[in-house]
């Protein structure tokens, strides 16, 4: 069923619209993947003019699979559901609309970003100064979150505050999920290298067996692991930034005099 189900399935089913939305809103996102030559279109859609929450899961989950699902293939090696990305013109008006509406959805907008990147090459320069930005709004947040976590004395709000934190650090993990060529090339910055190191340690400090009912933080924390994996060959060849990310979460850290190494 490449163009999803009938516009007239979603209009017969309204009665199993959820009750945390509102009926247009409900019809808005079915409507999404109906066509897939009109998913990224109806997806630019609604970056411009949103009737649809960016921050619910139902609608990370059905653009998620409007960005990822294969489709009939095409002439090319891009298949016919992601053509409209082979635009430049297209692709540029997509990352536009994900700068003016950074704040509204910034995990799912940067799955936008890294799909787009990946179909349109052209734009690369576009796509990558994006996700910097997104990266340090990112780590904006975690610097405030880790600070109230750090203040407040009740054991739930605290355990909500580590919750949050953890979420923003793999949203900022998976800014550097690019192709290896370009991986390499982000962490040669002593600052992005210490980023990818904080947004880890975040992860792995604050990640509890509840949040793995989140279906978005396990698809998320599955992505970052991936990240990981690609990127344990260059961070050991940046020894500044493995020395910075330590510094900034041990004051009396001090570098070994062999440098960092990897282990067999």
């Amino acid at each position: 069923m490449p163009h999803g189900f009938a516009p007239n399935l979603v209009i017969a089913g309204q009665d199993e619209c959820p009750q945390s939305m509102t009926m247009e809103e409900y019809k808005e996102l079915a409507a999404l993947p109906l066509g897939y030559h009109l998913q990224w279109s109806n997806i630019l859609l609604q970056l411009a003019m949103p009737e649809v929450d960016f921050k619910k899961p139902e609608t990370w989950l059905v653009i998620l699979q409007c960005l990822y699902q294969a489709g009939p293939r095409g002439e090319t090696h891009v298949r016919q559901a992601h053509l409209d990305c082979k635009d430049e013109h297209f692709a540029r008006r997509v990352i536009a609309k994900l700068y003016e509406s950074l704040g509204r959805a910034l995990g799912l907008h940067v799955n936008i970003a890294t799909r787009v990147l990946t179909l349109k090459q052209a734009i690369r320069d576009s796509c990558m100064a994006f996700l910097v930005l997104a990266r340090e709004v990112a780590m904006d947040w975690l610097r405030t979150l880790r600070g109230r976590a750090d203040t407040v004395r009740d054991a739930s709000e605290r355990a909500n505050f580590i919750a949050k934190k953890t979420a923003i650090a793999l949203v900022c993990g998976c800014t550097f999920d690019v192709d290896e060529a370009k991986l390499r090339v982000i962490l040669e910055c002593s600052t992005a290298a210490s980023t990818l190191v904080l947004c880890s340690l975040a992860e792995q400090q604050g990640w509890s067996e509840q949040m793995s009912d989140d279906i978005l933080l396990k698809l998320l924390r599955l992505r970052f692991n991936r990240v990981l994996h690609r990127a344990r060959r260059f961070l050991p060849r940046n020894q500044a930034g493995l020395n910075a990310a330590l510094h900034r979460i041990w004051s009396g850290y001090l570098p070994g005099t062999e440098g960092w190494r990897m282990t067999p």
